[in-house]
């Protein structure tokens, strides 16, 4: 599991490999293959959501945010 290290310099691929692999969701890894343009892109954001919070944790959602109800 990777560590988040606060004032990182430089990211490099094998770091965002590790969490693409072993923290992003799998539906969003699967989606990146989709046909579908929209799903491609909410993966695609998925996945970046967890590479900006491994590498800042404090970059996340706000913890006083509500979620909303679906």
């Amino acid at each position: 599991m990777f560590v988040p290290v606060k004032g990182m310099e430089r990211i490099d691929r094998a770091l965002i490999a590790d969490l693409v692999e072993t923290q992003s969701p799998g539906w969003a890894r699967v989606g990146l293959t989709m046909p579908d343009p929209d799903l491609r892109r909410r993966a695609a954001d998925a996945i970046a959501a967890v590479i900006i919070e491994a590498i800042d944790p404090e970059a996340g959602p706000d913890p006083r945010q509500l979620p909303l109800e679906l």
